[in-house]
């Protein structure tokens, strides 16, 4: 996701993939990331920002804000694309502001827009419910094991959570403008923005901490499979972390001004889903780890 500067701009990135069995045991330095373009769509998204795969009902969700990142115009939507990149429904959802980060819980899909939480009832394509967090500008969510939700406000420096109804904030401090988030088992991993480093926030609430550095402006944090991890730069490039914390850029697209922003991931298609943004887009990139 991004901040208010950043959110004008392009997207456009990568990919990359869940490693074989001989992967096991080879070392970040030796491991060899390569990325694939499979597809990528017309211009017909308005601002995509972020891109969520369900794998329930095999179906690529993206956020469009189709304005301002901030502006409450009701302009904003949610679109449903195939996993070969055909466009299922533009408009699936609208009546949303400036929806970006998305996630899945319970059954239900949930979208940041601007200063609330929206839940989006799948089957109907409804909006459901909506909570006003108070927030500044709300970004990436993520759920955990139990089904809460995380959800950062880069310009207000904090994460909130939201769970039965009720949100708080849960961590406020040592973020540098959060943007992405990745729950997992142990801990919550936050890609700043404005540091440009993935932080690990262990449960139940912290302290955060800095694990590896790769450079200002950072979107998207998804899992691969094999303790590695991709992350997005939202100007234009794309990283692998190995699960010991060593970074490889394996993609770089600021040479033909193409963006990053909030990628998603579809495990058993080897597939990066990179929303371009300013260039109304979704891309597709197979990567291969050998």
């Amino acid at each position: 996701m991004k901040s208010i500067a950043i959110a004008v701009i392009t997207t456009l990135t990568l990919a990359l993939n869940a490693c074989s069995q001989g992967d096991v045991g080879k070392t970040a330095s030796e491991k060899k990331v390569g990325v694939t373009m499979k597809w990528i769509t017309d211009h017909v998204f308005m601002r995509p920002e972020s891109a969520l795969y369900d794998r329930e009902r095999d179906m690529i969700y993206v956020s469009n804000i189709n304005g301002a990142p901030i502006e409450k115009d009701g302009n904003g939507f949610i679109s449903r694309v195939r996993t070969d990149g055909t466009v299922a429904d533009l408009k699936w959802v609208e009546g949303l502001n400036a929806p970006k980060g998305m996630a899945l819980a319970g059954g239900k899909l949930y979208v940041t827009d601007v200063d609330r939480l929206v839940e989006i009832d799948i089957a109907s394509g409804k909006i459901a419910n909506a909570w006003d967090l108070k927030g500044i500008f709300l970004n990436d969510i993520t759920a955990d094991s139990a089904g809460a939700l995380y959800i950062s406000d880069n310009m207000a420096n904090l994460i909130h959570r939201f769970d039965d109804g009720e949100a708080r904030v849960w961590c406020a401090q040592g973020l540098g403008g959060p943007n992405g988030l990745l729950a997992e088992k142990s801990r919550l991993l936050v890609a700043s923005l404005g540091e440009g480093v993935v932080k690990t926030v262990p449960w139940p609430d912290g302290p955060a901490a800095d694990w590896v550095k790769l450079e200002v402006g950072l979107d998207g944090i998804e899992p691969v499979g094999d303790g590695g991890y991709l992350v997005s730069v939202f100007d234009g490039a794309v990283y692998y972390i190995s699960s010991a914390g060593v970074p490889q850029k394996i993609l770089d697209t600021r040479p033909k001004n193409m963006q990053s922003a909030d990628i998603g991931y579809i495990p058993q298609l080897r597939l990066l889903l990179v929303p371009t943004f300013g260039d109304n887009r979704l891309a597709a990139y197979e990567v291969t780890i050998q």
